[in-house]
């Protein structure tokens, strides 16, 4: 038995997928258990292994693309997607997210960004660059968020303030961090959030963000 997070890399490149996993098993906590290079191989592998993390190219035509990761979650639901993506396409990373993928790195990301994605992921936690998620927030997105709810949907029950602690959170902001950008303390961020998850009928930080980022979207 390991505590270790075990993770399967599913990519064409035969060397992008051994670097990454050179990359990975230098990480004490992380162990690589798999590798796959087109969509059957991806299969078999997490069936036959159920990973904890997989990191895919879903810019791949071998992968056959974002159709892959349903198929991912229905053979080994306890399995986390995390998206490799060639071109930063917002379009097709928030479909990615909406089809089940619990985060995207851009493979022009730093290494460093990789095993922290891994971990992030595998914690529970939604990993999206924050550079994308301002610009959803400051774009025809946040736009489009605010205004597409019905008026006798809970999402307008949100009062202003509790609107700019969602804002936060879904730019990766700690409680701490949205109590210094919002100027209150830090237990009234954590009874805003209480408030939030409530009205959005929601169990977590996790689900409030996925949420806020594809209600516009449905």
């Amino acid at each position: 038995m390991t505590d270790k997070i075990s993770v399967v890399v599913a990519d064409e490149e035969r060397l992008f997928r051994e670097a990454i996993h050179i990359i990975l098993d230098q990480d004490a906590d992380i162990e690589v258990v798999g590798q796959a290079a087109n969509r059957l191989q991806t299969i078999e592998t997490i069936r036959d292994h159920e990973p904890d993390v997989i990191l895919i190219d879903i810019s791949s035509s071998k992968n056959e693309g974002v159709a892959v990761l349903s198929e991912i979650i229905r053979q080994s639901p306890k399995t986390k997607p995390i998206a490799l993506i060639r071109v930063n396409d917002e379009a097709k990373i928030f479909r990615t997210l909406r089809e089940g993928a619990k985060g995207y790195l851009s493979k022009n990301a730093p290494l460093s960004d990789l095993i922290k994605a891994v971990k992030a992921v595998h914690n529970g936690e939604l990993w999206v660059q924050r550079k994308l998620m301002a610009s959803f927030l400051d774009g025809e997105r946040a736009i489009a968020f605010k205004k597409k709810a019905p008026a006798d949907e809970k999402d307008d029950e949100l009062t202003d303030r509790e609107q700019e602690v969602l804002n936060c959170l879904i730019k990766g902001c700690t409680n701490k961090e949205i109590a210094k950008a919002l100027f209150i303390s830090e237990k009234t961020v954590k009874n805003h959030l209480s408030s939030i998850f409530k009205k959005l009928n929601v169990n977590g930080r996790l689900q409030a963000v996925r949420h806020a980022l594809f209600v516009e979207l449905e």
